[in-house]
């Protein structure tokens, strides 16, 4: 129980820094979700995803959803994929 406090504690700055006027900042809450592995977000990311006009934006959101859904994908020739350990793995397609 005291585990999950802690988590959903670190969520909730997360979730905040998603409206930051900084597109560094927001920028950056999909990369450590995925890395810690906050399934939870992804209707936050769909959310974002639904209002966002900048491709390149929408294409990390749809990234970010994925690895968090376990799913791999193709960028740029390289399969990516979100491991056990919550490393991103890339190799060649």
């Amino acid at each position: 129980m005291r585990f999950a406090l802690l988590l959903a504690r670190a969520r909730r700055p997360l979730r905040r820094f998603l409206r930051d006027k900084s597109a560094r900042i927001r920028g950056t809450v999909p990369n450590v979700a995925v890395k810690a592995g906050y399934r939870e977000m992804i209707p936050d990311f769909e959310t974002l995803l639904a209002e966002e006009r900048d491709s390149e934006r929408q294409l990390d959101l749809r990234q970010a959803i994925s690895l968090l859904q376990g799913q791999t994908f193709e960028r740029d020739g390289w399969q990516v994929r979100k491991l056990a350990n919550g490393n991103i793995e890339y190799s060649p397609s």
